[in-house]
């Protein structure tokens, strides 16, 4: 019964019935479960005959209290059987109340399952229904309950499903996939080759691809085509082929990729060859639209078009849904636009703003908006275009509450710039030819606007409030979701799988981390508060918090064009930069220069110096003499570059003079997210400081066939060192904790070294106690999934850590410190979404509630890593700023024997100065 499989536990039951040798107990047992498991197959008639023949054979028995609990049964199906009677012959409110007898008389005899069939099937009613979207939530969030209580995984799986598309048909991405991944967690052990554990797949997958996470979409509608049973599965086949066009058709897009755009082709081609499309006809004309999309990305317009005609009279004709509709006439408008038939596009975004106002969809009020805006610009009624653009603006930032996770609104925010750049862009425009200091103002604005937007929404959620103390249900929490993750980590660990097997539990590993990351955000979610949306930092407010010495350098990035803001006390300067491709090409190659130590440094110089040239002689070069530092706020790929490794094009070779012998430089994700310009504390003074240190960590073991058990942070060292994640050990790192507790007076410091240093520990102390906080260890930075990124602590006996301490473990860690120091490899690094910024470890530092993060860009050399920290404490104890105890740390490595950059650009402070 708990995996479903009801028509074999009929069997057994009524085999058990039958059989002369079957206890009294038992018998009433299997009388029981026979009576709920007949129900719930709709076999109505024979569900009431077994009830009728269990109150005779109790009564028959002497059994009297058996045969009123039968009876009570019968009375509860008989109210169930006139309930779905009535709902069949369309009068709903009468099977309404004969739900809710049925319901009152289950309660009654505390009879879980018929309260749990009850609500599942009364849920239906409420189904589709704007008036009874509540009860159809509060109905299956009951459902949800009692299957859980009672270990029925299939109906809890089958309820948590309900729960996640009623979320997702509102728009409530987060919180929708939060249950999808549970209707998932709850088939894992039992039903993964079914129908139902493919359909979770898919459901997955699709709300992965509205947020805008095509890589996650893409892992699990793979994993979803992995599974079809056979030849009767055309209807997943097809909707399957579907989803899998639509993601790869993003992904096309995202990373600019023909490969993809020609899988994307080839799945929507497939699909429509499907003799019998089983969705209906609205998805064969969603697949015309998404081949058509292809063809436009393309540039293959006449096909598009040839496509497309034909599809919006057939979709008119049908009455198709208001989306698919909506959808041909934005690339109907699309492909007019591009041909300058401004007046046929403006007719097809017009028509796609009514179907949107009157369905009140957000993609398609933001397709019009932005669509609309570009039929203004081309008939050069610039201020008609720019209230459009404004407005599709709008719709991005504050039209997708819904997306709770920082990651994900980040990502979707980050793939929804086509309105914001199209602005900038008309502002650039104008400025060339009017006033360029008030359009200067303008894209100063607008690039604060969307800037860091996520990570600003998530501290303001953070801080607005605690999170509730409990999930969306009631056993979605961490501490379960742990405990689960655990027992897969110790099966993993005992060996002797097959690699069949063990690749099955890898995957399920990275559901139930997707599962657990979904849990913390749900924390989060509103509950009933308000949300502020973060309010851009005004240039004016920003130059009021500048002193003489700073200047911020921010950057946007453009496919056209890009744009450099130079901001002091009393000026702003406006710069056009290279398009953001452009730039990458040279990026790319300095970058890879800056990671090997073993290229001579002369080699990089003249990158360093077009580098100089391109992205700071132009600001540089205009600035007053006292000015000594500068906060620097990057765009894309410039988040991977030390500026302060580039070099002036009048440096010679012998002993270049790099940026920072002039500017001490600090990091921000915005100037909104710069609480204040002014410098913290120079020391930590009277506060006390926390110091983490693993030099040694055993030796990574393989997952093979026949090993012996693992522990479960050796299973994490081998799945994460597949993915290029190796653990050395770093002796030096006793010498950096060492040199870091002399500084202090006894009891000021706190140590945790070696096997004291472990997950257990770093999170049963304190941490909002500590103004400073120095963790050396490894990190493990996953570039796809950031909330896997993780500092690798010492293992530890048990199995209650894992020694991976997650950045999705860390939200709920309180943190007031103004400085911390993640001396390990890459903490700087993770995912870079463009206007957004770094993904990784040090935002989460952040939202802990941490002033300043100082961590690295790429692996950093162990006997080099002690050197710098121990140089820069030396400046930091003698009372210089953060920043400049960075600047006068790197100075002096390259007068120690550390003058490749490769030694000392990679640390960077991002945050307060």
């Amino acid at each position: 019964m708990e995996k479903g499989a009801y028509e074999e536990a009929i069997a057994r039951f009524q085999e058990g019935i039958a059989s002369p040798e079957t206890k009294s107990s038992e018998r009433a047992s299997a009388f029981h479960a026979l009576g709920y498991l007949l129900l719930s197959t709709d076999r109505r008639e024979e569900a009431l005959r077994s009830s009728r023949a269990a109150v005779e054979w109790a009564r028959g028995q002497g059994l009297p209290a058996e045969a009123a609990m039968f009876k009570a049964e019968l009375a509860v199906q008989q109210a169930f059987i006139e309930a779905l009677e009535l709902r069949e012959a369309g009068d709903i409110a009468g099977s309404n109340g004969r739900f809710a007898a049925a319901d009152s008389m289950a309660v009654r005899i505390a009879s879980r399952p018929y309260q749990l069939r009850i609500a599942s099937v009364w849920s239906v009613n409420y189904a589709g229904t704007k008036e009874g979207q509540a009860q159809y939530l509060k109905l299956s969030l009951r459902a949800l309950d009692l299957a859980g209580a009672l270990n029925y995984n299939l109906e809890a799986s089958k309820a948590a499903k309900r729960v996640g598309t009623y979320y997702a048909m509102r728009g409530e991405y987060s919180r929708a996939l939060s249950f999808f991944l549970r209707a998932l967690n709850y088939l894992e052990k039992d039903l993964q080759g079914g129908r139902d554990f493919v359909s979770c797949l898919n459901n997955i997958a699709v709300t992965y691809g509205s947020i805008g996470d095509y890589v996650k979409a893409k892992e699990y509608l793979l994993n979803a085509a992995s599974r079809l049973p056979g030849p009767s599965t055309k209807a997943f086949e097809s909707s399957l082929l579907l989803n899998l066009g639509n993601m790869f058709l993003g992904l096309g897009r995202r990373l600019e990729s023909e490969d993809y755009q020609q899988r994307a082709l080839e799945c929507y081609t497939l699909y429509l060859e499907i003799d019998t499309v089983l969705e209906g006809e609205s998805f064969r004309l969603d697949a015309l639209a998404g081949l058509a999309a292809v063809y436009l990305d393309q540039n293959r317009l006449e096909e598009a078009r040839k496509i497309l005609s034909p599809a919006l009279e057939e979709a008119r004709r049908t009455k198709a849904p208001a989306l698919v509709i909506g959808k041909i006439l934005s690339l109907l408008g699309n492909i007019a636009v591009q041909t300058g038939a401004t007046a046929e596009a403006q007719a097809h975004f017009e028509e796609t703003r009514t179907l949107a106002e009157r369905t009140d969809m957000p993609l398609l009020r933001l397709s019009a908006a932005f669509g609309l805006g570009r039929c203004a610009e081309e008939r050069q009624d610039y201020g008609q275009a720019i209230e459009n653009y404004e407005l599709a603006l709008r719709i991005v930032g504050e039209g997708f509450s819904g997306i709770v996770s920082d990651i994900q609104r980040a990502e979707f925010i980050g793939r929804s710039l086509k309105p914001f750049q199209a602005l900038v862009g008309l502002y650039l425009k104008l400025s060339r030819t009017e006033d360029r200091e008030i359009y200067g103002r303008e894209m100063f604005r607008l690039s604060e606007y969307l800037r860091a937007r996520s990570f600003l929404e998530f501290r303001n959620r953070l801080s607005g409030a605690a999170p509730r103390p409990e999930a969306a249900a009631a056993d979605l929490d961490e501490a379960k979701l742990g405990r689960e993750r655990a027992e897969l980590l110790k099966t993993l660990a005992r060996g002797g799988l097959s690699p069949e097997a063990r690749d099955e539990l890898e995957k399920s590993l990275v559901r139930i981390d997707d599962l657990m990351d979904a849990a913390v955000f749900d924390r989060y979610v509103s509950a009933g508060r308000t949300i502020r949306s973060p309010r851009p930092i005004s240039l004016e407010v920003l130059q009021g918090r500048l002193d003489d010495r700073t200047a911020v350098l921010e950057y946007l990035l453009g496919d056209t064009a890009s744009i450099l803001f130079c901001v002091t006390k009393d000026s702003l300067r406006l710069v056009e930069l290279p398009p953001a491709k452009l730039l990458q090409g040279a990026l790319t190659g300095y970058l890879s220069f800056l990671e090997d130590s073993s290229m001579d440094a002369a080699k990089g110089l003249p990158a360093a110096r077009r580098l100089y040239q391109v992205l700071l002689e132009p600001a540089v070069s205009g600035l007053r003499a006292g000015v000594d530092r500068l906060i620097i706020v990057p765009d894309g790929m410039l988040f991977r570059l030390p500026f302060e490794a580039l070099v002036p094009p009048a440096s010679g070779p012998a002993k270049p003079a790099y940026l920072i012998d002039r500017f001490a430089v600090s990091y921000a994700p915005s100037a909104s997210s710069l609480e204040s310009a002014a410098p913290g504390p120079a020391a930590p003074g009277g506060s006390r400081t926390l110091a983490f240190g693993v030099s040694k960590y055993p030796r990574p073991a393989r997952l093979l066939s026949g090993t012996a058990p693992l522990s479960p942070s050796a299973v994490l060292d081998d799945v994460y060192g597949r993915s290029g994640f190796e653990i050395a050990p770093l002796p030096h790192v006793r010498k950096e904790i060492a040199d870091l507790a002399g500084r202090f007076a006894p009891g000021r410091i706190d140590v945790f070294e070696g096997r004291e240093a472990t997950e257990s520990a770093l999170k049963g102390v304190d941490l909002a106690s500590y103004g400073l906080i120095h963790l050396a260890c490894h990190a493990f930075s996953d570039d796809n999934h950031p909330l896997r990124s993780a500092l690798r602590l010492a293992p530890e006996e048990g199995d209650e850590e894992d020694g991976y301490l997650q950045v999705s473990e860390m939200y709920g860690l309180g943190c007031r410190a103004d400085l911390v120091v993640l001396s390990a490899c890459q903490t700087g690094r993770g995912t870079i979404v463009m206007n957004e910024g770094n993904l990784g470890l040090p935002r989460v530092f952040f939202y802990m509630g941490a002033r300043s993060v100082l961590s690295t860009l790429w692996p950093v050399n162990d006997e080099a890593g002690a050197a710098f920290m121990k140089l820069f404490y030396d400046a930091y104890f003698r009372g210089q700023d953060k920043a400049a105890a960075v600047r006068a740390a790197k100075k002096a490595m390259r007068e120690k024997g550390y003058a490749h950059p490769c030694l000392w650009a990679p640390y960077v402070l991002t945050g307060g100065y």
